[in-house]
């Protein structure tokens, strides 16, 4: 019997209305519970009732101090160990079988989604892994094959070389079509840890730089894209965060853009917004369903002046680092997800326009702003802001905050006391 679906304004999506459409108690597994991307899904999930398995492989994990985390487990590295990340997953499944229980994998980075997706079909009955064929997450992994469908459906991106193209990259910067500094990264997520982290991203300033990257990618054979760095700073990078289902409709949208990242230029958010942006909903909306995704996902552009196009950078079939600011807003992305997989409808969630919210981690800014010189920390929290979201601290789930700031000062404390040579 399939669960019926809610209608809104009857039904209330609350916990115990779900299991009584599933039969059976019903769990979230969330994984890396060692970042603040996790953190934020399993406080959307709990403040619904959901019971949370967190696992991260660090036995300290920011997303363990959480009121909301019921379960908390370490895991091998899914990136170094692989194998012996499955094993775990598997002995969790058994007992959830064992105890009448059934769960819903919520994967947090590119890795969990290509392992889950690939050994979906080894893993126990009670994990349910809500994600696209294999072979849609490998489009979804693999850089050169959304640029190739962007292409084909009319979504700008940056201009791109394939590891093939070294000649052309030569020519083109001899006639002026594009200039340096490049930006060279592996079209998809590495099984080797330390080959993961040599590709991922390089910037290339010089010749003599292309050169040696090419050669030492042909020594490890990475396939490859190089790209051009369009100009503006980090300002310019937009997110259209959404759930959608299986029919390509969308459950929720957020939009908005990166303020500062960590490191600047080329990283992870420390501190964004939310703004609404149409040309990123439509145009990454006709990616998504192109490339037959479901689920949660970011699609990232940049906006570029020289022709007023917001340029596709990259699909992320997963939840993202700053997730928490749609969640606060209350887009539950996490939660139309987690409903969807189980075949319960919820209202569409739509986004507010017109408010202002920041989302910012302290601790980052603090750390960026003194290393990169990037401008005053924490100063977007004096800007006339409707709410700021902190990426470790809420006021119904302190501890996370309080432990993370226990780690600035120690950090902090740590370093002082080298530099004065004790």
């Amino acid at each position: 019997m399939q669960p019926r679906a809610l209608e809104p304004g009857r039904d209330d999506p609350t916990y115990e209305g779900i299991v009584r459409r599933m039969g059976k108690p019903v769990v979230a597994v969330v994984f890396f519970a060692e970042t603040y991307n996790a953190l934020a899904i399993i406080r959307a999930l709990g403040r619904k009732g959901i019971p949370v398995y967190a696992l991260g492989s660090e036995a300290d994990s920011i997303g363990f101090y959480s009121r909301y985390t019921s379960q908390r487990l370490v895991q091998p590295d899914p990136v170094k160990d692989p194998q012996g990340f499955l094993k775990v997953l598997n002995e969790l499944g058994r007992q959830l079988q064992r105890d009448g229980k059934t769960a819903v994998l919520v994967p947090t980075g590119d890795r969990i989604v290509d392992i889950l997706s690939k050994h979906r079909a080894a893993l126990p009955d009670s994990l349910n892994a809500h994600l696209p064929p294999p072979e849609v997450v490998e489009q979804c992994l693999d850089k050169l094959a959304q640029y190739r469908l962007a292409k084909e459906i009319g979504v700008p991106f940056p201009k791109t070389y394939l590891e093939t193209e070294a000649a052309q990259i030569r020519r083109d910067l001899d006639q002026g079509g594009v200039v340096f500094p490049l930006l060279a990264k592996a079209r998809q997520p590495l099984r080797q840890y330390e080959l993961n982290r040599k590709y991922r991203r390089t910037v290339l300033n010089d010749r003599q730089q292309l050169d040696t990257f090419f050669a030492e990618a042909a020594r490890d054979g990475i396939r490859f894209l190089v790209q051009e760095i369009i100009p503006g700073g980090d300002e310019q990078l937009y997110t259209l965060g959404s759930a959608m289902n299986r029919s390509g409709e969308f459950l929720a949208i957020f939009t908005g853009r990166k303020l500062r990242q960590k490191p600047p230029g080329f990283g992870i958010c420390r501190v964004g917004e939310c703004k609404y942006v149409e040309e990123i909903i439509r145009a990454g909306g006709k990616l998504l369903k192109a490339l037959g995704f479901f689920g949660t996902s970011q699609v990232e552009f940049k906006y570029d002046h020289r022709d007023g196009q917001y340029k596709l950078m990259e699909v992320n079939p997963r939840s993202w680092s700053w997730i928490g600011l749609p969640v606060a807003m209350g887009i539950n992305l996490p939660f139309a997800t987690f409903c969807d997989s189980l075949g319960i409808e919820l209202p569409f969630q739509p986004m507010i326009k017109d408010k202002r919210v920041l989302w910012i981690s302290l601790a980052d800014d603090l750390e960026m702003s003194r290393i990169h010189r990037d401008g005053f920390p924490w100063r977007h929290c004096f800007e006339g802001y409707d709410q700021i979201v902190e990426a470790y601290y809420a006021r119904d789930d302190r501890r996370p905050g309080l432990v993370n700031f226990q780690r600035m000062l120690a950090g902090y404390a740590r370093r002082a006391l080298k530099t004065i040579g004790l």
